[in-house]
């Protein structure tokens, strides 16, 4: 994979640069913003998880599910923010034509921002693991269904 090459790097394909412009389109953009929305709402529902869990036996492991889970959010919210903001900026830049920005992917791709990513998704995993397996009487809306 070149690193000079932004096609290569974001798997844009057929039509060359100028005719995929997949990273500075609207619904590349609002995609990602929906996305922005859910992970600023996580936290809410990991919230309203563990106040339906907090009066049983299974208060302990819903407080630590919803820490992990808040934390791994916090944790993926900057790669998300690079995402959104950075991107497209990068992609309209190569588009139009300016050389030399495509490296920059490289650079936030395989630098530390992944390994944050890596570790948030990991412990926003581990997170909901634990709400899913506390123990509880009632039904629990879960965001993968009922627990």
């Amino acid at each position: 994979m070149r690193t000079n090459d932004f096609r290569g790097i974001h798997g844009a394909g057929r039509g060359g640069a100028k005719g995929n412009d997949f990273c500075a389109s609207a619904s590349w953009l609002i995609a990602h913003l929906l996305l922005v929305a859910a992970f600023a709402l996580l936290p809410c529902a990991l919230l309203a998880i563990y106040a339906a869990l907090a009066d049983g036996p299974a208060e302990s492991r819903a407080l630590r599910g919803l820490i992990l889970g808040v934390a791994g959010t916090g944790f993926v919210v900057p790669a998300v923010g690079v995402e959104v903001f950075a991107m497209p900026v990068i992609a309209r830049l190569y588009l139009d034509g300016v050389t030399g920005v495509a490296p920059a992917l490289r650079w936030i791709y395989w630098g530390p921002m992944t390994l944050v990513l890596i570790m948030g998704l990991i412990t926003l995993a581990v997170g909901a693991i634990e709400l899913a397996r506390a123990p509880h009487g009632k039904a629990v809306c879960c965001p993968a269904g009922p627990a």
